[in-house]
């Protein structure tokens, strides 16, 4: 699912086996991607992707809620991010499992939660790191919170 800008909600939704046949290290294959867009994902089961679960990135306000997020465990060929905040998105987050991306090279890693470069990530009330920990479910993934190079002019992430 694609959202390129405007306002979209997600809910409710299974989405699953994204990407190339076979998966490979191509970087896409993504399950739920909003770009420059704003809205809600909520309640969905996305799995058997291959690059990333839920993306979010190039501005907007996205409310991401409730959803189960599952990567393919140790791979070799991609490093999989089972939620993604980025590049001035700023995101609210809370009640979602992630779990499952495992990246098996030392060079990089895979992430149940990355943010890079977001314009801003809270959990359900409150900013910063600690809240959305307290407010989600991210494990077995081999860096459950990857938080890295905040965007220029952004509150804290």
């Amino acid at each position: 699912m694609v959202a390129n800008g405007g306002t979209l909600s997600v809910t409710g939704s299974t989405v699953k086996n994204i990407g190339e046949v076979p998966f490979n290290g191509a970087q896409h294959g993504v399950g739920i991607y909003y770009t420059g867009a704003s809205g809600t994902i909520s309640g969905n089961t996305v799995s058997l992707y291959q690059k990333g679960g839920i993306v979010t990135r190039d501005g907007g306000a996205v409310t991401i809620s409730n959803n189960t997020v599952t990567g393919q465990g140790p791979i070799t060929y991609i490093a999989q991010n089972g939620i993604q905040v980025s590049f001035g998105t700023s995101a609210r987050l809370f009640g979602n499992n992630a779990s499952l991306n495992n990246y098996s090279p030392p060079k990089v890693t895979a992430c149940g939660l990355l943010i890079y470069q977001a314009g801003g990530v809270s959990g359900a009330t409150k900013g910063g790191i600690a809240f959305i920990k307290a407010d989600n479910n991210f494990h077995n993934n081999e860096t459950d919170i990857c938080n890295s190079e905040r965007a220029e002019g952004s509150a804290s992430n």
